[in-house]
């Protein structure tokens, strides 16, 4: 399955992804974890009272969209700073311009219970957006890709997205 990574919205962009590895590829939802690999440009400080704001849906095989329920314990829409720390485990605000670098962090998936996993399954659509304390779009992106409820073998195969404007891999 290639994941495609792109801008989205009209508004401004301070982030710039250069380098997003995911794996497993699918991500196994019946998997214990998965591994996130970044390197990306902030070309402006974050201002205090930033927040994300993301947004699921699940393709269907027929091209329609579905929107979903926020599956992050964090919400879908969160102070920034809170959602860096909970993935993090450390406060990592304020968040200066530079570049950034992650490499292998493993997160836990989360158990799910037979409905939510059925949502998850399949094709889905992500938007993730950051906006500043007067609602100005600070950045968006949108990722498109697969996710498999059913334990299959761990494939260690990294897919890496290299991105201008978009990009499949």
């Amino acid at each position: 399955m290639k994941i495609i990574l792109n801008y989205s919205g009209s508004g401004k962009q301070i982030l710039q992804l250069w380098k997003l590895r995911i794996s497993p590829d699918p991500i196994h939802l019946s998997g214990k974890e998965a591994r996130v690999s970044v390197q990306a440009d902030l070309y402006e400080d974050i201002p205090y009272g930033a927040r994300v704001h993301i947004k699921i849906w699940k393709v269907t095989m027929g091209g329609i969209y579905i929107p979903g329920p926020c599956f992050l314990p964090t919400g879908c829409d969160v102070e920034l700073c809170s959602f860096l720390e909970y993935f993090s485990g450390e406060s990592v605000c304020p968040v200066k311009a530079g570049l950034y670098e992650s490499n292998d962090n493993e997160f836990d998936i989360p158990e799910m219970g037979s409905v939510v996993k059925w949502f998850a399954s399949g094709f889905f659509w992500i938007e993730l957006k950051m906006t500043g304390p007067n609602s100005e779009q600070l950045t968006c992106w949108s990722f498109k890709g697969e996710a498999r409820a059913l334990l299959s073998q761990w494939n260690p195969d990294i897919i890496s997205m290299y991105t201008k404007n978009e990009t499949s891999v």
